[in-house]
């Protein structure tokens, strides 16, 4: 079976002329009977009634069936073979045969009453010139005078006019009036045509319409045709184009077999899908639309190629030829069968390669590898979609080639092995990443919007996300939230004892947040920031995720580009969506969610959105939630208000109460707790009781590991100094002296004071992100020993990422490694000698910066001894 057995062929497009795609007026004249264009019958049998021809027909048929004013001037503007000459010989048809036209209406259900016996008077300037345009009508209308040198006035123009329905249809009209060489006898033709247009508007009986084809109606005659109420029509429809193409080349369009078409591209397609092409079901459903062509062959012609094809005119030229050549030999006619070596098909294609330097390299290269299998099918799919390209996507995939070229029954390694050896060896046969073509000149920027079209949205949407964890908040190990149970997971996995960030890509409904705090461990350490814009929805925002197909597809170029000046481009374009993609959340902003209350339900919460301002980095959001939210005053006030609930209990039990509790202070800094507890015991709110200092109205002399073991207790009278946990020695009361002391002072009259001795304590900090947060720390922990020296700090980094770009980390760490990898570092440091604190922090900010990377410090401390008085 061949597509000639479901689609039938029409016989002029199978004689030896093939078919005729142009429309001559002139052949109205043939008496013979030859040209269709004389033929009412005939050529209204191919005729499809497109949009434009409908709406022509209505509004012909309100002019003619009410007595209400309508417009008289019919302008019909397009470039040539975009069917202009098509619908005026359309119209001298339908009024001067109206049996014809009488059964091609009831056919297409079309309702159209136009006078009986019109005067239709048809002229083609470009075959007889005309420089005097009322000669047309006053001629055919009877009226004398008809070479005078003037135009009639109105009212000669009504004498000779009235009675009558005249219909009067100009073809190549703008080509008339233009070749009138003298100023004033164009004015006089223009202002001709200007009076009987408006007429045609001002008389309620229609007793002049007229037709009239023009190419653009911002040149004359069509500036001046526009200033009277018209009909336009433009040819614009491109739903119209393929069944015009399928209507006038084959018999039977409209009751081909739907079942017949179906079985042909099933075997197609079971046949692709062996071999791996894969065909999607609206691949399938294209197919079957535009049987017996391929999409891509009509896509390549009638679109991309339309405007240098001549519109409809070259498309039914072309594609013609194709059904012809292939008439009882392919089921399916593709971008393949447009042979290099078929003398009708490239003089077609001259119109599209007018210097044949396109065409010229083609055959060119299908003559050195003209023994190659599919050689010739290779060659002349991949050339036609050059030609066709017209500044779009130039070329065609492997898959799409494959597509064209093989038939049921053909080996698909024998075609991969041929494309193969075109791209090695042909001469003028390029790929870039992915695309054949002939001899190009590509855009990167319209090669990136080409190939991004294939990029999955789902994976683009990922790795904007990523962008914005990773690059814009500055933690890739922040949880985006997508669904409440996989952020739930992912919140199992981080550890439960640091901040953990939850970034929402939009604003989350109650039950969401309800959800998501519901049965986690430290929840009230789960910093949930959501969009400050409440209308952001990144999941949603189509310009996000076309940023973020273009960034894959350019990077993707990028990879594959074979010259460094096309790598920078790529590389370029993909850094410029990935600024705009950043901007886009930059914008979009962060908003803290501040649970205040917990309930049983999500309508039991009670929960404030605080704006962050401006802030988008984790280290400055953490800032102002830790200094503004929640500054250590803020904890103070809460303890003093629920002491009855912490007292008894030891410090680090308070601090997993603060961890747990939705609703209490968020503890953005692991420090807050005790540093609150430490200044209310100073002010004797609370004491803090451990074996090796009990102070109350004072710091306490404890390592941190120690004062995370102290216990909270009422204020109580603080009698025993501190013990010296260093050195062992205990101080005693002031006042307080031993016997022996006692009486050495009285034995003597002079008493020598003891040697002030230096006492030596260890601080250390909590891991912090970043070298400003270890900074902060690190003058936190020193801000009540000004005096202090600082004898030796240990600094601690500990560094891991996985899939880092190891050409941005120190070559230290990376050696000569460049490209995507994963590392993980673990780095101490140590300095000795005598430091104070403005110079500790100096060694802070000196420190290798590493993105994402944790931070500790560990001090040993001299704390100068006043003397004893």
């Amino acid at each position: 079976m061949s597509f000639s057995d479901i689609a039938k062929p029409r016989k002029e497009v199978l004689s030896g002329a093939g078919v005729s795609s142009i429309v001559d007026l002139e052949n109205l004249k043939d008496s013979s009977g030859r040209r269709i264009e004389a033929r009412a019958e005939d050529f209204l049998d191919l005729t499809y009634p497109t949009s434009d021809i409908r709406y022509v027909l209505q509004k012909l048929n309100e002019r003619f069936s009410s007595r209400h004013q309508t417009e008289g001037l019919y302008l019909f503007e397009g470039y040539k073979g975009s069917g202009k000459s098509h619908l005026l010989l359309f119209i001298h048809h339908l009024a001067n045969s109206p049996e014809a036209a009488k059964q091609w209406l009831s056919r297409y259900q079309i309702e159209c009453a136009l006078p009986e016996n019109p005067t239709v008077i048809t002229h083609k300037f470009t075959d007889f010139p005309l420089f005097r345009a009322w000669d047309l009508i006053m001629a055919d209308c009877g009226a004398s005078g008809t070479t005078s040198e003037r135009p009639p006035n109105l009212d000669e123009f009504r004498k000779a006019i009235a009675g009558k329905h005249v219909f009067l249809l100009l073809d190549e009209l703008e080509r008339g009036i233009q070749s009138i060489s003298d100023p004033a006898r164009q004015m006089q033709n223009l202002n001709f045509l200007q009076m009987i247009t408006e007429e045609g508007y001002r008389t309620e009986d229609a007793t002049l319409t007229v037709f009239a084809g023009i190419y653009d109606a911002a040149h004359e005659p069509g500036a001046t045709l526009k200033r009277v109420p018209r009909i336009d029509v433009k040819f614009s429809d491109p739903t119209d184009r393929k069944k015009i193409v399928l209507h006038r080349l084959f018999e039977n369009p409209e009751q081909i077999d739907k079942k017949k078409v179906h079985a042909v591209m099933a075997s197609f397609r079971n046949e692709w899908t062996k071999k791996g092409l894969s065909v999607s079901e609206e691949y399938a459903a294209q197919l079957t639309e535009s049987f017996p062509f391929s999409p891509e062959l009509i896509h390549l012609i009638q679109e991309q190629a339309r405007e240098r094809f001549q519109e409809t005119r070259g498309a039914l030229g072309f594609l013609g030829t194709l059904v012809k050549n292939c008439h009882r030999k392919r089921d399916l006619i593709t971008a393949a069968d447009a042979s290099i070596l078929d003398r009708a098909v490239m003089n077609r294609l001259i119109d599209l390669d007018p210097g044949q330097r396109f065409m010229g390299c083609a055959r060119n290269d299908l003559d050195d590898l003209k023994d190659l299998p599919f050689a010739e099918r290779i060659v002349s799919a991949v050339l036609l979609a050059t030609l066709a390209a017209s500044g779009k996507s130039k070329g065609m995939t492997e898959e799409t080639i494959a597509l064209q070229v093989l038939q049921p029954g053909d080996d698909i390694n024998d075609f991969k092995s041929a494309l193969r050896a075109f791209h090695k060896l042909g001469t003028y046969f390029h790929e870039q990443e992915g695309v054949y073509y002939f001899d190009p000149e590509e855009k990167p920027h319209a090669k990136v919007e080409y190939k991004s079209l294939v990029v999955d949205p789902g994976k683009a949407l990922t790795r904007a996300l990523e962008f914005w964890a990773g690059d814009l908040f500055g933690d890739r190990d922040a949880v985006v939230f997508r669904d409440v149970d996989n952020a739930k997971a992912e919140l199992r996995l981080r550890d439960s004892k640091r901040p953990r960030f939850v970034l929402a890509p939009r604003r989350l409904l109650r039950e969401e947040r309800h959800d998501l705090y519901f049965g986690l461990s430290n929840r009230n350490l789960i910093i949930l920031l959501e969009p400050r814009n409440k209308d952001f929805n990144a999941l949603e925002n189509q310009d996000i995720i076309k940023w973020a197909q273009r960034h894959i597809a350019a990077m993707e170029l990028q990879s594959s580009a074979d010259t460094a000046e096309r790598k920078r481009q790529f590389e370029r374009i993909a850094k410029e969506d990935k600024d705009y993609i950043l901007r886009a959340f930059q914008n979009a902003g962060f908003s803290f969610i501040l649970v205040e209350e917990y309930g049983e339900k999500a309508s039991d919460d009670v929960v404030e959105v605080e704006p962050l301002g401006n802030a988008c980095t984790k280290q400055d959001i953490t800032k102002k939630i830790g200094e503004q939210s929640f500054p250590r005053q803020r904890f103070e006030e809460h303890i003093r208000d629920h002491s009855g609930e912490i007292l008894g209990r030891r410090v680090k039990a308070v601090e997993q109460i603060y961890k747990e509790t939705l609703g209490y202070p968020v503890m953005i800094y692991d420090t807050r707790v005790r540093e609150a507890l430490q200044n209310l015991c100073v002010q004797r709110i609370v004491g803090l009781r451990h074996e090796k200092d009990s102070p109350c109205g004072r710091q306490p002399r404890l390592t941190d590991n120690e004062l995370s073991d102290a216990i909270v207790d009422e204020p109580f009278e603080d009698t025993r100094p501190p013990k010296d946990i260093f050195s062992g020695s205990t101080e005693e009361s002031p006042g307080t002296q031993s016997e022996e002391e006692t009486k050495e002072i009285e034995d003597t009259d002079e008493v020598e004071s003891p040697t002030p001795h230096a006492e030596l304590i260890y601080l250390e900090t909590p891991f912090s992100h970043g070298i400003g947060e270890l900074r902060q720390q690190v003058a936190s922990k020193l801000a009540e020993h000004e005096e202090a020296t600082i004898k030796e700090i240990t600094f601690r980094i500990y560094y891991e990422a996985k899939k880092a770009d190891l050409g941005s980390l120190p070559a230290g760490l990376r050696g000569a490694l460049s490209g995507q990898g994963d590392i993980t570092a673990d780095l101490t440091i140590s300095k000795t000698g005598n430091f104070s604190k403005g110079e500790v922090e100096q060694l802070v900010e000196s420190l290798p910066s590493f993105a994402q990377a944790d931070y500790k410090a560990e001090l040993k401390v001299e704390m100068p001894q006043e003397e004893p008085a």
